[in-house]
């Protein structure tokens, strides 16, 4: 099976939520209101109180408690908006998935620190739209998800194997293709935006990437670092130079202490908002 036909697997066997479709297109109307689109979120119980959850975390660090749906998406705005409704459903949609060799509450903890790391890499670096960031770092790993739940063996074998959940040259050995070419494929089905898919696609080798190339090599040096958020007084400039090459760093605009200036902030924010989802 190649990875178009194992992403297709999915998509006939899982579609992404009304809440997020309705967003979505909420988000593509010139003529919607934030009214229109707190009026959708509050249709669904778990994204909303998720929702407040977020915002009222330190994740975000607004000066007072924020109580309504409404006021919540006039703070973050609609499109942060989208990728947390986004982020909210993709990690309800594969609860089913069950393997001695995967730890799944593991695997969504490891998700969220990426995402949060690689957002907070993105306001060091004074990106524009971190939120994309936070949205494909809550992705990034989505295929290997789709791997144990569509073929268990072989992901056990690469699994067993592999050094670390970067290793993408032994997915593409066992697989033929990488855990981040079955996710990007999978984003691609579900219409998701082109430059989500891209990075997604390039987060192992960024400089490849046509147009986002400085997303990708920031998600790159979240999931390369990603380690040292439970131990953030473990890293020096030295080592956090190292988690990545030089080349990244240059297309990343960032220097080793933002790395780890950016990593202590997870590190204190992390438990709360890896808790709410």
């Amino acid at each position: 099976m190649n990875v178009k036909e194992l992403a297709a697997s999915v998509t006939d066997l899982t579609t992404l939520p009304d809440s997020y479709q309705q967003v979505r297109a909420l988000a593509e109307d010139p003529n919607s209101s934030l009214k229109d689109f707190a009026d959708v979120v509050s249709m669904d119980a778990a994204i909303s109180a998720r929702l407040l959850r977020l915002v009222n975390s330190p994740f975000y660090g607004l000066p007072s408690k924020i109580e309504s749906v409404l006021r919540a998406i006039n703070l973050i705005g609609t499109e942060e908006l989208c990728n947390l409704v986004l982020a909210s459903a993709v990690t309800g949609m594969f609860k089913s998935v069950r393997d001695e060799h995967f730890d799944l509450e593991a695997f969504w903890w490891r998700n969220v620190n990426v995402a949060m790391l690689a957002r907070q890499l993105g306001r060091e670096g004074k990106v524009r739209e971190v939120e994309r960031l936070f949205v494909a770092g809550i992705l990034h790993d989505i295929g290997r998800l789709v791997a144990f739940q569509q073929l268990p063996t072989l992901a056990a074998e690469i699994e067993q194997a592999q050094s670390d959940a970067s290793d993408w040259v032994r997915q593409k050995a066992v697989l033929s293709f990488s855990y981040a070419d079955l996710g990007a494929e999978l984003l691609a089905q579900w219409n998701m935006p082109e430059a989500l898919v891209e990075i997604v696609a390039s987060q192992n080798q960024p400089l490849r990437a046509m147009e986002q190339t400085r997303d990708a090599a920031i998600l790159h040096m979240a999931t390369r670092a990603v380690g040292w958020v439970e131990t953030p007084d473990q890293l020096d400039e030295e080592q956090a130079g190292a988690c990545v090459d030089e080349d990244v760093w240059e297309e990343a605009r960032l220097e080793p202490w933002q790395l780890i200036e950016a990593i202590g902030v997870v590190h204190d924010c992390g438990p709360e908002v890896r808790s709410i989802f």
